[in-house]
């Protein structure tokens, strides 16, 4: 049976793993990085990418299967760069897959296009103060 805590145990392993293989293509000899926190912490875009992916993944596997669209992929991706930005936006569905990823970066995640004006306003009036 698949268990929550097995999942995010398959979670770090996969995350190391494409961050050791990144490293030894561009830097040949390295030694491979051991501590899936480590990658969270030095590589925050790839880790937001693959955690988030792999969050989403779970509602296809999980009590009320949910079929995984084409976009979840692509919307991953995407989440590379929310560590970075002040305000990310995502679809419906995968915001709060993101947003678990990136918050202690303090992004704010939108997911809704119509909201981003009120959001962009709120933090420039938090910002001005």
């Amino acid at each position: 049976m698949l268990t929550i805590s097995g999942w995010l145990e398959a979670q770090d392993l996969l995350l190391l793993n494409v961050a050791n293989r990144l490293l030894n293509e561009f830097y040949p000899g390295a030694i491979p990085v051991k501590a899936a926190e480590l990658v969270d912490t030095r590589c925050p875009g790839l880790s937001s990418a693959i955690r988030s992916f792999h969050s989403a993944l779970w509602d296809s596997v999980g009590e009320n299967p949910r079929a995984p669209q084409e976009s979840d992929l692509v919307d991953a991706v995407h989440a590379m760069y929310a560590p970075y930005v002040s305000i990310f936006r995502a679809d419906r569905y995968m915001s709060p897959h993101v947003e678990r990823q990136v918050g202690r970066h303090g992004t704010q995640v939108v997911s809704r296009l119509e909201s981003l004006p009120d959001q962009i306003h709120g933090m420039l009036a938090v910002s001005s103060t």
